[in-house]
């Protein structure tokens, strides 16, 4: 029931702040035409009417018209041209274009030509006002899916010795993670940093190595090896499934375009234990599991790190806090690391 709970709580916080986030411009009809690389042109209308009236201009004439006029005049040093297409008058101020319905008197788009960034984006505007320039949003958000691995060290650092029964078994001990992150950028428009934050919820499953299972005794968390009367049973799987919701903050660097870039990032988190179980499979098929805190510690964190390129991410976590409670357990810190999609 808790697990629901919480699952519900959580998705819909984070359909909140997606709903939240989005620009009253997302929500309009928009068509959007990608030149090459670096080029694209974004029209944006409050409805499909006035998107329908885009088939009046014959946009490769009206670009080549304002190329030529701004190569023999003077319109990029502030004085307006005009010129008329359709029985409409087309205004020319800098990179700017404006289109206005002669026998309304009012702007029905604007169009912006260049610009430091290389964009041509245009949008309708209602009013005599100056048109309106649509933007690169400084913030925007996707969501993220983390597969990898995990396990724990010692305080030392190192990995506990396989003869202990709490050690795991390294390619079966998997970490997953879904996330809903937002990236925001900090400075100008060219500005290779941002700030990344969100919601996560994360499964992380410790398989264990030997024919243990673990049990929360009296006083601390027991590691105990499964018996069938007087012999070891044989386990084909043990584990100790911990499942966290948390909040991942992280400065990231990205240089290049975005499918061919490089990206870097350092930043920590900070989670909450939710739930925590353990299971096991005999030879037989049999399952049996355990619900249980484990002496787990309820709040976790410590720092992450990000590195890709192209369309492939890594990721790397480390708790900075023990697993156990002090004095209830084995003194061991997670890990985990593996792709991000």
């Amino acid at each position: 029931m808790k697990r629901l709970i919480f699952v519900t709580l959580f998705w819909g916080v984070m359909s909140t702040a997606m709903a939240f986030n989005s620009s009253p411009e997302e929500r309009r009809d928009s068509i959007i035409i990608l030149l090459g690389k670096k080029t694209r042109i974004a029209i944006q209308t409050t409805d499909k009417a006035e998107l329908q009236a885009l088939r009046n201009y014959d946009l490769n004439a009206l670009v080549n018209r304002v190329i030529e006029i701004q190569e023999k005049t003077d319109a990029r040093a502030g004085k307006d041209t005009s010129f008329v297409m359709n029985g409409d008058t087309v205004l020319v101020r800098d990179n700017q274009v404006t289109i206005k319905d002669t026998e309304r008197g009012e702007s029905t788009f604007s169009i912006r030509i260049g610009g430091k960034d290389g964009d041509v984006s245009s949008g309708d505007s209602t009013s005599n006002s100056q048109p309106r320039v649509y933007k690169r949003k400084r913030t925007s958000s996707e969501w993220y899916f983390d597969l990898g691995l995990d396990n724990y060290l010692t305080g030392d650092g190192k990995f506990p010795e396989q003869n202990l029964n709490y050690a795991l078994r390294p390619l079966g001990s998997r970490y997953v993670a879904i996330s809903h992150i937002y990236k925001t950028r900090i400075g100008g428009s060219r500005s290779p940093l941002s700030l990344t934050y969100g919601l996560e919820a994360s499964f992380y499953n410790y398989m264990f190595d030997s024919n243990t299972r673990i049990e929360k005794g009296v006083t601390s968390a027991e590691f105990v090896e499964v018996m069938d009367g007087a012999n070891a049973k044989d386990l084909k799987k043990s584990k100790l499934t911990a499942i966290y919701a948390s909040i991942p903050v992280m400065p990231v660097l990205q240089f290049g375009h975005s499918r061919r870039s490089f990206r870097f990032g350092v930043g920590g988190f900070v989670g909450y234990r939710l739930h925590s179980y353990s299971k096991i499979k005999d030879s037989d098929g049999k399952k049996d599991h355990e619900t249980s805190n484990f002496y787990l510690n309820n709040v976790r964190y410590g720092v992450q790190a990000l590195v890709g390129i192209r369309g492939i991410d890594l990721f790397f976590k480390y708790d900075l806090n023990p697993l156990f409670t002090e004095e209830h357990g084995p003194d061991l810190r997670s890990i985990a690391f593996g792709f991000r999609f």
